[in-house]
């Protein structure tokens, strides 16, 4: 708000009645009394005040706007300044300490002065020599086009450090939450840096990989940061506070956490740490490409065995829902078939017989001891097998994203030198970065498997022994990982499983014991070679070793 001045014992009339209008472009301005440009509020005022007295006025009303800009009109004490003088006519002169302060732009100086013309407002600067001579007006008109220069150059200038700093790997500007804007002093200078926000970061991490499910909606998702206390950074007048659906939409697609740089829409390889890998990431767009497609729900409710039961009767897919009763809800499961042409009548599964009957069907599964030797032997081929061709399709990616990571700095080096325009460089960039994900999503999946063929077989074959045992124990997700390793399908009416679409190890254990527990020589056939490949299900156990499933 405008501070409104008691005017002085004498008569308005021998006096010119005088606003002056005081602007700072920083906050830090705002508060120094002495500043090295002389542009600080105590300054300007002072020196407008003799200026006013010099014209023979008086101060009727000041107007501040602190840390504001001139390239733009859009600034609030500005704005309220020229509606207050247009309606109360209340003011001959308008002084400012310079035309900067005013403006910085020549086209908003026309167009302003023409305004305070029609208003019969005298503007007056108390550092330039400006009036209504020819002269006067001169000057004005070149002190006008000198200060917009002086912005575009100002600007220009700052956008090629802060490319450069890009280019460098840093971050211009602030970075995203998860990350600290950090000063340091290395050899008596100060730096500039990032580092990791220690008490969000984990938040951000976990939003990624609990988003990857596809079992959680943005609202859903935001809900639950709050709770565990994630909050926006406080900056300047700007508090923290809870999260919007908005601000986690934004840091499910910030390529900030993967490494990276983007700066005037061209990317860049940063110095900071990143907080997740580009195989979760590429998940992430994943599954909100798919809820963008379908219309994100709230997936209210959910249950570990969605995605895994079928009809027993006709093969559709049972879905999950809750019915509210009078002594609360009642969970079940449907056929999807009962709402569609086929007119499936199964009955309503009851959650909990659904549950019991997937227990009993994982206690079916235990292998016959005397099979166990020659289950160990396969698996170990078959995982001897699998690790020879991932070591050779490793190398082979390892290669390619060194070959793309030189295109992609070939490409930058191009267009700092002016060679292609923007718009080829994001094109051909956002190609690039594709295949470099592309590229690390299957060396990451293949450093998975290259472990030692020992570990990863002790651990299946714990799971094989041991199935039911530790899906009695295991929680929710768990189960969920449990059943997707040992069944595609499991079909399901309301006496129990009627049949299951096994996973590639189960196939493993009944072929065994129908071929009448045989030697490992009859058993096993010769690995292949060449064009011939195994199954592909050690990629499948990757995601469900035993050291990570969640306990109950």
């Amino acid at each position: 708000m405008p501070t409104m001045l008691k005017k002085p014992p004498i008569s308005p009339s021998e006096l010119r009645r005088a606003v002056i209008y005081l602007r700072v472009s920083t906050n830090a301005q705002a508060e120094k009394d002495i500043d090295p440009e002389g542009y600080s509020l105590p300054a300007q005022r002072e020196i407008c005040r003799r200026k006013v007295e010099e014209l023979g006025g008086v101060v009727v009303a000041e107007y501040i706007d602190r840390g504001e800009s001139a390239k733009t009109t859009d600034r609030p004490e500005f704005q309220r300044l020229l509606a207050e003088v247009r309606n109360t006519h209340d003011a001959d002169l308008l002084v400012v300490s310079k035309l900067d302060r005013w403006a910085r732009n020549r086209e908003d100086d026309v167009l302003i002065g023409l305004k305070l013309k029609q208003m019969r407002v005298q503007l007056a600067s108390a550092s330039e020599n400006i009036d209504e001579t020819p002269s006067g007006k001169l000057l004005r008109g070149l002190f006008s086009s000198i200060n917009e220069w002086y912005s575009d150059n100002l600007a220009g200038e700052a956008i090629k450090g802060m490319t450069q700093k890009a280019k460098m790997g840093g971050t211009p500007g602030m970075a995203p939450i998860g990350y600290s804007n950090v000063r340091e002093r290395v050899e008596g200078y100060e730096v500039r840096t990032i580092q990791v926000d220690r008490d969000r970061a984990p938040h951000i991490v976990w939003a990624y990989e609990t988003y990857a499910t596809g079992e959680w909606s943005l609202h859903k998702l935001t809900e639950e940061l709050n709770r565990r206390g994630m909050r926006t950074v406080a900056r300047g007048k700007v508090k923290s506070e809870p999260l919007h659906k908005s601000h986690v939409a934004k840091i499910l697609i910030n390529r900030y956490y993967l490494g990276f740089v983007n700066f005037r829409g061209v990317e860049y390889p940063g110095r900071h740490e990143p907080l997740i890998y580009a195989t979760l990431f590429q998940r992430v767009q994943s599954v909100l490409i798919a809820h963008r497609i379908a219309g994100e729900r709230h997936y209210r409710h959910y249950h570990y065995l969605k995605g895994s039961l079928f009809c027993g009767r006709c093969g559709t897919r049972m879905s999950y829902s809750e019915a509210n009763g009078r002594s609360g809800k009642y969970p079940y499961f449907y056929c999807l078939g009962r709402h569609r042409a086929s007119g499936c009548d199964q009955p309503y599964v009851p959650a909990h017989a659904a549950e019991d009957a997937v227990l009993r069907h994982h206690e079916r599964i235990r292998p016959d001891p005397s099979i166990v030797p020659a289950l160990q032997e396969q698996l170990r081929d078959t995982l001897e097998f699998q690790q020879e061709r991932r070591v050779s399709e490793s190398k082979r990616q390892q290669k390619r994203l060194k070959d793309l990571r030189h295109k992609r700095d070939k490409l930058l080096e191009a267009y700092f030198a002016d060679a292609i325009p923007v718009d080829q460089l994001k094109a051909q960039q956002d190609r690039i970065v594709l295949e470099i994900q592309n590229a690390e999503d299957i060396i990451k999946t293949n450093e998975i498997t290259l472990e030692s063929v020992q570990d990863t077989l002790a651990q299946v074959m714990q799971l094989v022994l041991k199935g039911a045992d530790l899906y009695r124990v295991a929680n929710d997700h768990g189960r969920r990982l449990l059943n997707q390793f040992f069944f595609k399908k499991l079909k399901i009416d309301i006496d129990g499983v009627s049949g299951s679409e096994e996973g590639d190890v189960v196939e493993m254990i009944h072929r065994l014991e129908e071929e009448g527990h045989v030697k490992r020589a009859q058993a096993v056939p010769e690995r292949p070679r060449g064009n011939h490949t195994k199954k592909n299900w050690p990629v499948r156990w990757a995601s469900i070793q035993t050291s990570q499933l969640w306990w109950r």
